[in-house]
C-alpha cells in the first residue's frame, strides 16, 4: 500500500489493536519494533511483556499461541498468531501504509529475504 491509498483492510488494521508478545531483551522483538516504527504504527500495537527468564514462554497459555514457545508473536484480532520475525514484518509491511519494508520487485524481495 502506498501512503494516502487506504483499502478497507488497512482501515480495519488501523482501527484495531494487535497484541505483540515480546521479551524485552530479545533482539528479534527489536526488529519488529523497528518495522512498526518505520510504518508509523507503534501506537497500533499493544505490547505484552513475556518474561523469558522466568519461563513464561513455556507456560501452556503461551505455548497454545506459539507451539515453538518463541518470541515475538503477533496476535491478530481474529485469533491468528504469527511468529517468526520475517512473517511478522511481512504482515506489518502489508497491513500499514508507508515505505515498503519487504521490497516491491522480485529482486528486492529476494535480496531482503537473504538478510
Amino acid at each position: 500500500m502506498h501512503s494516502g491509498s487506504l483499502t478497507a483492510a488497512a482501515r480495519l488494521h488501523r482501527q484495531r489493536q494487535h497484541r505483540h508478545r515480546r521479551h524485552t531483551q530479545a533482539s528479534r522483538s527489536g526488529y519488529v519494533r523497528i518495522a512498526l516504527s518505520e510504518k508509523g504504527a507503534t501506537d497500533k500495537i499493544q505490547f505484552v511483556h513475556v518474561d523469558v527468564m522466568k519461563g513464561e514462554h513455556r507456560l501452556p497459555a503461551f505455548v497454545s499461541k506459539n507451539p515453538s514457545a518463541s518470541v515475538p508473536v503477533l496476535e491478530l484480532d481474529d485469533g491468528t498468531f504469527i511468529s517468526e520475525c520475517s512473517a511478522i514484518t511481512e504482515h506489518i509491511d502489508h497491513a500499514f501504509d508507508g515505505i515498503s519494508l519487504t521490497g516491491t520487485t522480485a529482486k528486492e524481495r529476494a535480496v531482503i529475504h537473504m538478510m
